[in-house]
Parts: structure tokens; C-alpha cells; sequence
């Protein structure tokens, strides 16, 4: 294969241990992109948030996932995340553990994401009109409400639901490129009969971030 993955699952019932220890992997050249699914902030804490986005800066890729616990949710308007990511957080928006899911902080499901520009991200390449293809996507179970889209160069709204909430945010940090997915349900794709749109994405927005897009064997 062409792309090596590495997964590292965190439990969120065993906080007496965060920070957890992944200092080395971000300093890592093996590693050409990072992705942080449903991860609370305080898991890897400030000062390796902050190698994170010096690997970030010096051309790694990094995807920031939606859940309960990511984004303004996830406490990380106040870690050196708040610099890369694409989308603005605002100090109110935290989740607490062990309280009520804010549902202020989240855009219920079912939500519909279609493309609103041509991107390499979101391109199914199948032989049909693009569109059309999104178009038979099953809806994400939720997403996460972005406060704001910074308006900065490199960072452009990718996809959004119906209703126009951004879904899919793209910018850069440096020499490296970030992606903020607000859902985290692409898995329904696959589940309901969509596999090849599901591993084309994934497949692109890894490459993508790595700024492999147009040259697709390369080793990731």
C-alpha cells in the first residue's frame, strides 16, 4: 500500500493520565500528517499542542475532527491550535466532562454536506456529475457548529450543509496544510452501501494535506 496508518485510540475515562505522551511522534519525520478525532485539548495539553503546530508549520498536515469534545468544545481556543486551525473559537464554548452535551455548540443531524467550490477534497471522480454523487451521500449524524471561517489567505469553505452552515474548512499554517471537519460520521457512507466515496475522500484529504494530491502513489 501507498498510505501507512497508525492509530491511537485515547480514553477519555482514564484523565488522571493526560497528558498522554505523543511529543515524539510529532517530531517524527516518518509521520506527513496528524488527524484528531472527538480528542479534548487537555489529553495532549499545551506544550505538545504546541510541537504539533511547529510540525505543522514546517509543511506536515494536520485534520481536526468534529464531537463533543473538539474544537471550541474541546478547550482548544486556548492552545496553539487556535493559530492553525481555519475556523475562529470563541472562550465560552468549552464542554465540560461530565455535564449536559451543550447542544448550543452542535448543529443537529441529519445534516447533508454538498460542496460549494471545486476542490480536490471533494471530488468523487466517479463518471457522473459531482454534485448528483454528494447528492446520494447519507446525512452526517451532527457536526459541529463553527463559531466563524477566518478570513485569512489559503482558507476556504470547501462544503456545507443545507442550510449553509460550513461543514468542511480548509486553510494553511505555515508550510503545511489543515483541515476542520466539523462531522464525524463519514462512516455512514460506507455503512449504507458507499464504500468507494467514503475511501475516495479520506484517501484525498490525507493527500491533500500532504500536498500529494495530484500525485496519488506516492508514499504516505
Amino acid at each position: 500500500p501507498d498510505m501507512e496508518l497508525e492509530f491511537l485510540w485515547v480514553d477519555p475515562g482514564r484523565r488522571e493520565t493526560w497528558p498522554i505522551d505523543l511529543a515524539g511522534r510529532f517530531r517524527d519525520a516518518r509521520y506527513d500528517a496528524f488527524v484528531l478525532g472527538d480528542l479534548d485539548a487537555a489529553a495532549l495539553g499545551n506544550e505538545q499542542l504546541q510541537s504539533l503546530a511547529d510540525a505543522i508549520g514546517r509543511g506536515k498536515g494536520l485534520a481536526l475532527l468534529g464531537g463533543y469534545h473538539s474544537f471550541g468544545a474541546g478547550g482548544y481556543r486556548d492552545t496553539p491550535l487556535a493559530d492553525v486551525l481555519p475556523i475562529t473559537m470563541d472562550r465560552l464554548e468549552r464542554q465540560d466532562f461530565d455535564a449536559p452535551i451543550r447542544e448550543d455548540l452542535q448543529l443537529p443531524g441529519p445534516l447533508r454536506m454538498r460542496p460549494v467550490r471545486a476542490h480536490p477534497l471533494v471530488s468523487l471522480g466517479l463518471d457522473e456529475d459531482n454534485a448528483a454523487a454528494w447528492s446520494r451521500l447519507p446525512p452526517l449524524a451532527g457536526a459541529n457548529k463553527f463559531q466563524g471561517v477566518k478570513d485569512a489567505a489559503g482558507v476556504q469553505v470547501v462544503a456545507e450543509s443545507d442550510g449553509g452552515q460550513p461543514l468542511l474548512v480548509v486553510g494553511e499554517y505555515g508550510r503545511g496544510r489543515v483541515v476542520a471537519m466539523a462531522g464525524d460520521s463519514t462512516y455512514r457512507w460506507a455503512m449504507q452501501g458507499f464504500d468507494t466515496a467514503h475511501r475516495r475522500f479520506w484517501r484525498q484529504v490525507v493527500l491533500w494535506l500532504v500536498g500529494r494530491e495530484d500525485r496519488e502513489q506516492d508514499q504516505v
